[in-house]
C-alpha cells in the first residue's frame, strides 16, 4: 500500500514540476501581434476606463505598476511624485490588468498611453493608444508599430538594441 501511495506522490510530483517548467517557458515566449490583439478585445472595457482617466489627469507623464497600484498611486514624475488615484473603478481596472491580466507597466508619455504586456532584459510589447489621434504612439525605443482593430490603438514593440543599431 505504502508503495503505491509513493508511487502515486512521485508521479503528481513529477506532473507539476513539468507544468511549471512549461508555464515558466511559455512566459518568456513573447507574444505576437494576433495575441496581443486578442488581449485587446478580451480587456478592451479596462483599456477605455484607464485611458480616460489618464488622459483626463492632466499629466504629461504618469507610470502604474503593481507595488503603486497596492497603494491605489501613480507615478507622476520626479517633481509631483506619487499621487493617490481617487477613481475606485480605475483602481479595480488597474489592478485586473496588473494583478490578474500580467500587464507589468501601465502609463502615459506626452501623446501616448501605453500598456507593457511582456517585458524581457532590453525588449518590450504591448498596446498603445495615440490620444490626439492624428500622431502615432511615442514608445521609447520602438521597433514595430501595426494598428489593431479600432482606430488609433496599435500593437508595439519595443527593443533597444534594435532601435539602437538602425
Amino acid at each position: 500500500m505504502k508503495d503505491n501511495i509513493r508511487f502515486v506522490i512521485t508521479v503528481i510530483s513529477i506532473i507539476v514540476a513539468v507544468g511549471l517548467i512549461w508555464i515558466a517557458i511559455l512566459s518568456l515566449v513573447p507574444p505576437d501581434r494576433d495575441k496581443v490583439e486578442k488581449y485587446f478585445e478580451r480587456d478592451k472595457a479596462d483599456f477605455a476606463i484607464i485611458t480616460e482617466y489618464i488622459i483626463n489627469t492632466g499629466y504629461s507623464y504618469i507610470s502604474i505598476n503593481k507595488s503603486n497600484i497596492e497603494k491605489g498611486m501613480m507615478f507622476t514624475g520626479a517633481d509631483t511624485r506619487n499621487k493617490k488615484i481617487e477613481d475606485e473603478m480605475v483602481v479595480k481596472s488597474l489592478d485586473r490588468l496588473l494583478k490578474k491580466r500580467g500587464y507589468h507597466v501601465i502609463g502615459k508619455n506626452d501623446n501616448t498611453v501605453f500598456f507593457q504586456k511582456w517585458a524581457m532584459l532590453e525588449e518590450d510589447r504591448g498596446i498603445a493608444y495615440s490620444i490626439n489621434g492624428e500622431d502615432k504612439p511615442s514608445i521609447e525605443f520602438l521597433t514595430k508599430l501595426e494598428p489593431l482593430s479600432e482606430n488609433g490603438w496599435y500593437y508595439y514593440e519595443a527593443d533597444y538594441n534594435k532601435w539602437r543599431n538602425r
